[in-house]
């Protein structure tokens, strides 16, 4: 029989040349490890705001109900569940965003992006709009492919973005056009009352000028008549 000979023990190491990855990953939402694309994060992210929009109004409703009973109680308890609702909000949002960022390569840490001025608001975009690596990376095999229900939540997403936009600009404007209306109101209010201010002291120095003339002028002797 063939033996197969030992190893030599001056042998040079040998390190594995690569891993036996799956074709795709698999998917987990409440988790910083994997990759997800760029229409599964608008997808997620459309869900995780739908759900934090309908807790919040169940919440609510209850506090009203609770408001009517006691107004302290519903105050310090609609506080701690508001709370509540915002970490696990940002939680949840941390893990979607850190998926997105290993499929493109990113480390989880550039999250903090978010937080910087300016690069805050553009950062975002960036992974909406950037593609992720096509095959494996070092955080892991490609996210599979996009369903139907991904694609058509990513398209609801896309384009409540431009609804949101446009009502922000819309209040900004009411707001600006409400502010310019009150000063300009009360601008024209202060040339008014300045105005009848002035009037008034016209008038009374024609009186005080009337009065003085008829202090000063001679009396008439009717006898001399």
């Amino acid at each position: 029989d063939y033996t197969r000979p030992a190893a030599s023990p001056y042998a040079p190491p040998r390190a594995a040349v690569g891993e036996n990855l799956p074709e795709f990953s698999t998917l987990k939402v409440f988790t910083v490890n994997g990759r997800i694309g760029r229409l599964r994060f608008l997808a997620w992210t459309l869900v995780l705001s739908v759900v934090i929009l309908l807790v919040s109004s169940v919440f609510f409703t209850v506090g009203l109900g609770i408001a009517a009973v006691s107004p302290t109680i519903a105050m310090v308890i609609g506080f701690l569940v508001g709370i509540a609702i915002l970490v696990a909000a940002v939680w949840v949002s941390v893990q979607i965003t850190v998926q997105r960022l290993h499929d493109l390569g990113w480390s989880g840490w550039l999250w903090f992006l978010h937080l910087v001025p300016f690069v805050g608001s553009i950062f975002p975009i960036l992974l909406m709009v950037l593609p992720g690596n096509t095959g494996a990376n070092q955080y892991g095999a490609p996210p599979p492919r996009n369903s139907t229900a991904v694609k058509i939540l990513s398209a609801l997403w896309l384009a409540f973005i431009p609804l949101v936009f446009a009502g922000a600009v819309l209040v900004g404007m009411s707001g600006y056009l409400d502010q310019l209306e009150s000063d300009v109101g009360g601008s024209y209010e202060s040339n008014s009352i300045n105005s009848d201010d002035d009037s008034d002291q016209a008038t009374t120095v024609d009186e005080v000028d009337v009065q003085s003339a008829d202090d000063t002028a001679e009396p008439v002797d009717s006898t001399q008549q």
